[in-house]
């Protein structure tokens, strides 16, 4: 019912052997595992306050071999899976109306030899991690608030790559299996504030530049490795979801790559198996909107990708293995899907290139052999 803060702030004048800070904030996390034992799972979870990590770092002079910079947010995480038995329960997670569960990283360097900056923020998250046996369980998931990871910041000069990410997932769930056969059922509901990835980055003079914002709504990946892997997942997002990177570079000497991804509902069922059953409903309400941004100087390559979909849902199996999909999805989308890809160079460069894509409905399924 409380607020969860977690902060760091660094004021530096230089560091010979490098620069980092982190900081991790979550609300509620509970955990089970076991080995030869049945696993019968039941938590329920919610967050009624503001959940946030903030991580601030100044460096005047140089930061050294590197600058690393992390701000993790989670409201609810619950985790559970054992070993050659069964695993059944649920998990029922929570982020009330009005809550917060926010990322942001914010620096300010003069040179460095290397970047890393990533904010990640997740409302509520479940894992069924299982070996063997079988997985029978239930996750439902609502979301009333906002998730936000932002990630801001300004470099004098950077030697080395620069890496930046930010990445807001409201629901998520994840499904880890290796050698068990599962049943996985998923309602997810994002009815809250919005689900913001955000990134405004300037660098006076660099060589290779990554920066990835990826913003989803409720999120559902299911990796196994098993002779049937079956799963029944409805999703309903009606709240905004934001991706935007934008950097500002003076000058660079390799590849700038500047990418954002949007989703409302996102399903992936993949078995590297004979049997991939996927039953699916999609709802995506709200707007999506995606923004790539590139102002550039003088400098090599830049490529600009910008993603925005309502609904996406993929499935996968090994025709190597005997492989069937058995997939049945309803996708409705009603809200805005909008991307913008930008790029301005004042100077010269030697490739530009920019893609947008906005996609209300996206449904794939594959069979595949290990080749």
């Amino acid at each position: 019912m409380g607020d969860v803060f977690s902060g760091q702030t660094l004021n530096v004048e230089s560091a010979s052997d490098g620069v980092s800070a982190d900081s991790v904030a979550v609300g509620n996390i509970v955990s089970a595992t076991g080995r030869d034992a049945h696993l019968d799972f039941q938590s329920d979870q919610a967050v009624a306050a503001r959940v946030e990590a903030t991580s601030n770092v100044t460096v005047a002079g140089d930061a050294g071999p590197y600058f690393a910079t992390t701000a993790s947010a989670t409201g609810n995480s619950a985790t559970a899976g054992t070993c050659c038995a069964l695993t059944e329960g649920s998990s029922l997670q929570t982020v009330e109306p009005g809550g917060l569960v926010a990322a942001r990283t914010a620096s300010q360097v003069g040179t460095t030899a290397g970047v890393s900056v990533d904010a990640s923020a997740i409302g509520n998250t479940t894992g069924w991690e299982q070996s063997g046996g079988q997985v029978q369980t239930w996750t439902g998931q609502n979301h009333g608030g906002q998730t936000l990871a932002s990630n801001t910041g300004q470099f004098t000069t950077s030697t080395g790559p620069v890496g930046l990410t930010a990445t807001a997932v409201s629901n998520n769930v994840t499904v880890d299996n290796a050698g068990a056969t599962t049943d996985i059922g998923a309602q997810q509901v994002m009815d809250g504030i919005s689900t913001d990835a955000l990134i405004d980055v300037r660098l006076g003079s660099g060589t290779s530049i990554d920066g990835m914002a990826t913003g989803v709504g409720n999120n559902v990946d299911s990796q196994n490795t098993s002779s049937d892997a079956a799963m029944n997942v409805s999703q309903t997002n009606a709240a905004p979801v934001n991706a935007a990177t934008s950097l500002d570079v003076g000058s660079w000497s390799g590849d700038a790559t500047v990418v954002a991804y949007g989703v409302g509902n996102s399903v992936i069922l993949s078995n590297n198996g004979p049997s991939a059953r996927l039953w699916s409903e999609q709802t995506s309400a709200g707007d999506v909107t995606s923004s790539a941004t590139f102002t550039g100087g003088t400098g090599a390559n830049v490529f600009a990708s910008s993603t925005a979909m309502g609904n996406a849902v993929s499935g996968y199996a090994c025709a190597e293995c005997g492989g069937s999909i058995d997939a049945s999805n309803t996708q409705t989308s009603s809200g805005r899907v909008r991307a913008n890809s930008t790029v301005t160079i004042t100077g010269r460069a030697r490739s530009v290139a920019g893609q947008a894509t906005a996609v209300g409905n996206s449904a794939t399924y594959e069979v595949s052999s290990g080749n």
